[in-house]
């Protein structure tokens, strides 16, 4: 199960999923909601006026959406993707460069929409046109790891000739209410368009640490669909295709961005709010009556940990238990309400925050030592102790060891996507349970233990033996990340002493040591001693 770093909720189940942006899928691990879904009632699709000609408005209903789609399809368009990425394995080098193609779409203003995992990484962008041959030049203009949200630009004023832009309903949809996936999937070159219905909206993981606003349908999203619009039976767009679920047991199970997370995403406020808390379902009257609760309360659920790198942990506490936010009433199972007119469906209490931005203020209203009390909690931005989108990859090297940052890229080169099952069961704690102790703490990995001319400590079993291990202390001093580390190996003396969280130690003569990382860096091809970051540029 996946667990949630911003309010520490175990996942109902995890599937593997197929990302729509290679030609050959790409799978990642994706949570559904943290709560088993509510049988929700069917409500009734709204009448909306379809694009049509007049003559036309006799058609049968089921025929609208792929009515409308058509005319707004050749306004979508195909997106060739060259990139190259780092390693985080081998932190010294990039990977090889890969090619794949996703779907992107006008929205006004000579912009492109399309999914962020579309053009992660890329060093050349070409669009095409529907039904054209000639592919331009695009430029990546702002980029939402988060929200998996990206805008493009084309410079060339031919490619903008008559392309209309697709209009939003900023609504959302009703369950069982008809759409249509317009895209490029496949290898195929001419456009696609898939139809099915709105079968749930719910709380999901975009990235392992933020949980957002998701629309669940039935229609068919493959390999190059990402980035597509999802669109309504008038030909407004409802959503971004952004992912499918594939399982033995389940089937056409797609994923859409809604409206309301692009809406976020083009307001540009600095990303998605985070409230910096994790919670415990407080349905137990016993445990309720421990901390005052009147007898007829039955709203609210317990703090049990806030994170000390974010912007709330002056105003939470522990054991704190909070019963409303922004006016809204807080169920015991941590859930509110979806909204108003929606009969049956309540979501994950993370919805609230996730309507905000990074610095926006929220009112909370908790239950505190017996009395009631009024909180104004500023909001920060997600920073997970293992983080899963964590910019230039960083190592230092010492002697022969190279000590890298945990992060998820890490984790998935080197146990593979299903490396919560693979990985060293420490390693998959930290990632779920993980607690930073403040903004700039890293567990540190021995990533690797590199030989160079016969160098006979470097191959000894030992060493060999506690690679993938994460360091503890340097020289009985704990380190909180890869520059302090580096400044403690500066003024160390003759002998590195390197403690890990399961007893090993490995010893290092400064000197030798020396020696040995310069054969090392030319045997291995390496052509610095330490990538390291400082903020957002590596150094």
């Amino acid at each position: 199960g996946r667990h949630c770093s911003a309010f520490g909720l175990s996942a109902v189940a995890a599937v593997a999923v197929c990302r729509g942006v290679r030609l050959r899928a790409k799978a990642r691990l994706c949570s559904t909601s943290v709560r088993a879904p509510r049988s929700a009632s069917l409500l009734q699709r709204p009448a909306r006026g379809p694009i049509l000609e007049e003559e036309d408005a006799d058609m049968e209903e089921e025929e609208l959406p792929l009515d409308a789609a058509r005319f707004v399809g050749n306004n979508v368009v195909k997106l060739f993707v060259t990139s190259c990425s780092a390693s985080y394995v081998r932190p010294w080098s990039t990977r090889s460069q890969s090619f794949g193609t996703g779907t992107a779409f006008p929205i006004g203003e000579r912009r492109l929409l399309t999914n962020a995992h579309v053009v992660k990484d890329a060093t050349v962008v070409r669009v095409q046109r529907c039904g054209e041959f000639r592919k331009y030049a695009a430029r990546v203009e702002r980029f939402s790891q988060s929200q998996d949200l990206a805008l493009l630009t084309v410079d060339s004023d031919d490619f903008w000739v008559d392309l209309e832009e697709v209009k939003f309903n900023d609504s959302l949809p009703a369950l069982q209410e008809e759409v249509a996936v317009v895209g490029y999937p496949g290898d195929s070159d001419n456009i696609c368009i898939t139809q099915g219905v709105v079968s749930r909206v719910d709380m999901s993981f975009y990235t392992n640490d933020v949980q957002l606003l998701v629309l669940q349908i039935d229609a068919a999203i493959n390999a190059g669909n990402s980035g597509g619009p999802v669109l309504d039976e008038s030909g407004r767009c409802v959503g971004v295709a952004f992912e499918k679920m594939t399982s033995e047991e389940i089937d056409n199970v797609g994923y859409v961005i809604p409206t309301e997370v692009v809406r976020s995403f083009l307001d540009d406020q600095g990303g998605v709010g985070y409230a910096g808390f994790q919670y415990q379902p407080f349905e137990s009257s016993a445990a309720r009556a421990s901390l005052g609760l009147p007898a007829g309360e039955k709203r609210g659920v317990r703090v049990r940990y806030v994170d000390a790198s974010a912007p709330s942990h002056a105003a939470l506490h522990v054991d704190d238990v909070i019963l409303r936010i922004d006016g809204v009433d807080i169920g015991y199972d941590g859930t509110v309400p979806l909204a108003a007119g929606r009969s049956g469906e309540r979501v994950h209490l993370s919805y609230l925050m996730s309507r905000r931005h990074p610095k926006d203020v929220c009112k909370f209203e908790a239950w505190r030592d017996g009395k009631g009390l009024s909180l104004d909690l500023t909001l920060g931005t997600s920073c997970p102790l293992v983080p899963c989108s964590p910019g230039p990859a960083e190592y230092l090297l010492v002697g022969g060891l190279v000590f890298v940052p945990l992060t998820e890229p890490y984790l998935e080169g080197q146990y593979g996507k299903d490396f919560y099952r693979d990985a060293p069961s420490l390693m998959v704690y930290m990632v779920e349970e993980g607690r930073r102790s403040s903004i700039d703490e890293q567990v540190l990995v021995l990533g690797h233990a590199l030989c160079a001319d016969g160098d006979f400590d470097a191959a000894a079993e030992e060493v060999q033996g506690t690679v993938h291990s994460i360091l503890k202390s340097f020289n009985g001093v704990p380190v909180r990340n890869l520059r302090e580390l580096a400044a403690a190996l500066a003024g160390a003396g003759r002998w590195l002493r390197f403690e890990f969280r399961h007893g090993e130690v490995i010893v290092l003569d400064s000197e030798a040591a020396e020696k040995h990382r310069k054969q090392v860096m030319e045997v291995h091809r390496i052509q610095h001693p330490m990538c390291l970051r400082t903020d957002d540029v590596a150094a």
